[in-house]
């Protein structure tokens, strides 16, 4: 769950430190109990929906960079104008 609430709440530090954590437990637990499957499925859930929140952040990251560069350029070609 700290994955998850990490993702939603756009904590990307403490995202990043549960991922390498949950990566170091996965690499511990080779090959991994099947006592430990359903709690491994659940995990691999939980891992998707915070990697699916932030590639949504990411991509709306990206699109306000888009516009802000955009926004940018037309300034820069009104400044040009202004000095002709």
């Amino acid at each position: 769950n700290a994955l998850k609430t990490s993702a939603l709440e756009r904590d990307w530090p403490a995202l990043a430190r549960h991922d390498g954590e949950v990566a170091e437990l996965l690499r511990q637990l080779r090959p991994v109990p099947q006592a430990l499957k359903p709690a491994m499925d659940h995990l691999r859930q939980t891992h998707l929906a915070a990697q699916a929140v932030a590639r949504k952040e990411a991509a709306q990251l990206q699109q306000k960079l888009q516009q802000f560069s955009e926004q940018q350029e037309g300034l820069r070609a009104y400044q040009q104008m202004e000095n002709l």
